[in-house]
């Protein structure tokens, strides 16, 4: 074809140290939530599915699972077989020495294994989250910016009184930072903290705004945003490319709107300086083979860093044109034309390498993607006998794999011990689900970002197949999976005493069923006041949906206790006991405390209330199982905690 060049394709499809994109077994892990205490219980369903077609569908067999500690040891394990829905669910007790870490569920199905990670912490769950946001949005070195900060509990009143502290913190390069500015507030009655902030002059580069938070707990909670700080109103954004076999940088210039910016610029290769000419926002610079280049244009600096090899940009040496009717689909048939200077090889597919063509030049071709293309990228690559190499990438629309479902609830707010009903739109009564509702103060410990659609079918990047000269090896993450999932939760009953219903269930995942049928629910609210997350996945051969919902339990009049997060026997300690009214009334609000297992110097009686009140607990003396309740009236309203 040219002279003795050798020209290596190399598709690892099925070799061993390869593990594909989209193998053709998979186990779709579902826990109840992401994070757990020592001592609680891990619910889980495991789903396993087989490629069908474009997708994955439930399917039943035989697997193993288990679950593996920090240090890789295994707490947990099991041999099962699926019910004819596929599915599998476990429980697993954890004791409270168990060690705190990630943890991983794996499973392995037919030689193919599949994973899902929690964690296990020792975390005090918090009852309020932080909202920040900065004036102005694009940040001048030298000039004020106005940060405000609000608190909310978590089922939306806010926190008043709460304590901010604020730490600015400059990076002056990779290793060194310098902490510029530090304040301490208290919320006002909307629960607003304002912070004025001027950045040092001259200053370029991230800036980082830690917000530390506590109410009446104790209990802190933390918020971190990072900006950028420019030191004049311009904007440089710029990528390494390779043309003709030179390195050059691509650089778009433009104001904080988008207006393209023309003049004189600079740019730094090392210690050798040139000068750049902008027209439109965009200039191309010859950078040698530098990996650090500095630009600078007015009095705004960009540092670009290479770490790899630059991509071909596409010039007069090579194009390609698609011919098609609207998007790609699997089955799609479309052409495609190329000419190049120079002959090469045409090498496209999807998943998995479909033709290699040999171009003289120019070349017109009819190709079809396979009707069970899994990818939802289509590649093209083209390697010319010079050693050039260019890639194109076109979308692959599927028809929809993983779907959306609809939770509605009869109601938007409720109080604690109401029965919340919630029902499902667009999916089959006849689907198994899975279904949780977790207390949103756990996604405030750890974020459960776990995507049915990015585990299932994950973008592919890059090709699995190469045009080389040597061994290619393709790395992929280590497979996360998904779902999560139980069986039926049972409730402790709170109590009606003669002083009204007395809160003291507060869980952390309220609802948990693993493979229920309909789409008709309903579970008591616990006593928490918070906001719950409700979180379905249903799983059919028909295919995958998952809907998620936040629903509100709360009450206008609240009495809270605080208390240290561990005692000792015989200890000693000072609480508080905090009353939220939110009625708009004011007048006397009776509070009582009855303490067992302990003594204390609190005065049941009248006190003055407007909207919060804090008053000291004392207690001491303190004996195994203390218990605090504590019951508060006030006018037609009533609340009690224990």
């Amino acid at each position: 074809f040219h002279g003795n060049d050798v020209v290596y394709f190399r598709q690892p499809w099925d070799s061993l140290f390869f593990q594909s994109t989209y193998p053709k077994n998979r186990a779709l892990i579902i826990l109840d939530r992401p994070v757990y205490k020592p001592g609680q219980k891990i619910l889980g369903r495991i789903t396993l599915l087989r490629r069908r077609g474009d997708r994955y569908v439930p399917t039943d067999g035989e697997a193993d699972v288990r679950i593996k500690d920090p240090y890789g040891n295994t707490v947990f394990s099991d041999e099962f077989e699926t019910n004819e829905n596929g599915t599998y669910h476990f429980e697993f007790k954890t004791t409270r020495e168990i060690s705190t870490g990630y943890y991983t569920v794996e499973v392995d199905f037919e030689n193919e294994k599949s994973s899902r990670e929690f964690m296990i912490k020792d975390y005090v769950k918090p009852s309020f989250e932080i909202f920040a946001e900065t004036e102005p949005r694009f940040i001048l070195s030298g000039k004020l910016i106005t940060l405000k900060v609000k608190l909310k509990y978590l089922d939306g009143k806010p926190l008043s009184n709460g304590q901010v502290s604020l730490y600015c913190h400059e990076y002056m390069d990779f290793y060194e930072e310098k902490m510029f500015y530090k304040d301490s507030k208290f919320t006002d009655e909307n629960g607003e903290a304002v912070f004025s902030v001027v950045t040092s002059k001259d200053y370029i580069g991230y800036l980082t705004l830690q917000i530390l938070a506590n109410d009446e707990s104790g209990i802190q909670v933390e918020k971190t945003i990072d900006l950028y700080v420019h030191r004049d109103e311009v904007i440089i954004d710029g990528e390494f490319l390779r043309m003709e076999g030179k390195d050059f940088i691509k650089l778009k210039i433009t104001d904080p709107n988008g207006n393209p910016l023309s003049g004189k610029g600079k740019i730094w290769l090392g210690d050798l300086e040139r000068e750049f000419e902008l027209k439109d926002g965009k200039a191309i610079v010859d950078v040698d083979d530098a990996w650090k280049v500095t630009v600078k244009f007015k009095n705004e600096y960009r540092v670009f860093y290479r770490y790899f090899h630059p991509r071909e940009e596409e010039g007069e040496w090579v194009s390609l044109k698609v011919i098609k009717e609207g998007d790609l689909h699997p089955g799609s048939e479309f052409t495609v034309v190329l000419s190049s200077d120079f002959p090469g090889i045409l090498v496209v597919g999807g998943e998995k390498m479909d033709e290699i063509i040999l171009v003289d030049r120019t070349v017109k071709k009819t190709l079809k993607i396979r009707e069970d293309e899994f990818s939802d990228r289509y590649f093209m690559i083209f390697k010319s006998v010079d050693g050039r190499t260019r890639r194109w990438v076109y979308p692959i629309v599927h028809e929809e794999r993983v779907g959306k479902l609809e939770i509605t609830t009869d109601k938007k707010e409720y109080q604690p011990g109401e029965t919340i009903h919630f029902s499902l739109r667009n999916v089959g009564e006849d689907e198994s689900k899975v279904i949780s509702v977790v207390d949103k103060g756990v996604y405030l410990i750890r974020e459960d970002r776990f995507s049915i659609s990015n585990y299932l079918y994950p973008t592919m990047k890059y090709p699995n197949f190469q045009i080389t000269s040597s061994l290619n090896h393709l790395n992929l993450y280590e497979l996360f999976s998904f779902e999560k999932k139980i069986k039926s939760h049972v409730f402790t009953s709170s109590k009606e005493g003669g002083k009204g219903y007395v809160r003291q269930y507060f869980p952390d995942t309220a609802f948990w069923v693993y493979d229920a049928k309909g789409n008709e629910f309903s579970f008591k609210a616990p006593d928490t006041i918070t906001t719950w997350r409700i979180n379905v996945v249903s799983i059919s051969e028909r295919g995958i949906k998952e809907g998620r919902k936040e629903i509100k339990v709360t009450k206008p009049f609240e009495v809270k206790v605080f208390t240290p997060p561990f005692l000792i026997e015989n200890d000693s300690f000072t609480g508080y006991i905090v009353i939220k009214n939110m009625t708009g009334e004011v007048g006397k609000v009776r509070i009582d405390v009855e303490v067992d297992g302990g003594n204390t110097t609190f005065k049941n009686g009248e006190y003055e209330l407007k909207k919060t009140l804090r008053l000291p607990l004392r207690i001491s003396n303190v004996r195994e199982n203390l218990s605090i309740t504590a019951y508060a009236s006030f006018n037609d309203h009533k609340d009690a905690i224990r």
